[in-house]
């Protein structure tokens, strides 16, 4: 059910509404926050022998933040 409904939601940002007015929203972004990072690290790793940390921030249509990693917020804290 909940999937059909988030698939069958108009717009990405109808379907993020979707899963807060059901509190998933945390879980969910959370989830897909990591994913990114991990994936995007993954990348770098895989054409660049250099480290390179990555953090991730999600955000909505109007530019409030959704999701931070620990990682994004840990790169921000160090060069705030």
């Amino acid at each position: 059910e909940l999937g059909r409904s988030l698939l069958q939601a108009p717009t990405a940002e109808d379907a993020r509404l979707l899963l807060v007015k059901l509190g998933w929203a945390d879980r969910v972004f959370e989830e897909v926050s990591k994913r990114i990072e991990q994936n995007a690290t993954a990348y770098v790793h895989k054409y660049s022998d250099r480290p390179l940390e990555i953090g991730v921030i999600l955000f909505d249509r109007s530019g409030e933040i959704v999701m931070k990693t620990a990682t994004a917020q840990k790169l921000i804290a160090a060069v705030t």
